[in-house]
């Protein structure tokens, strides 16, 4: 019974949404979210499986967590 059980990345809404998540950000900044090669599924996983850690706050305003992320992805003012 366990065996049909999917991950998250396995599923195909969110290999479908990791594509659109994907192609979005190329899009908009022209770089890419995640130096990821491989099939729909195995960038999915990628997503789901970063080699890095983004968080933030829960105030109205949050500030990311990660100087990771802040200086991979700068803040545009």
């Amino acid at each position: 019974m366990d065996s049909d059980i999917q991950l998250p990345w396995q599923q195909e809404t969110v290999i479908r949404h990791s594509q659109r998540l994907m192609e979005s950000f190329y899009y908009w900044t022209g770089r890419s979210l995640l130096y990821a090669n491989g099939s729909p599924q195995e960038i999915a996983q990628a997503l789901f499986d970063p080699p890095f850690v983004v968080s933030h706050g829960t105030q109205s305003d949050p500030m990311c967590d990660s100087l990771i992320a802040e200086s991979r992805y700068p803040v545009r003012t």
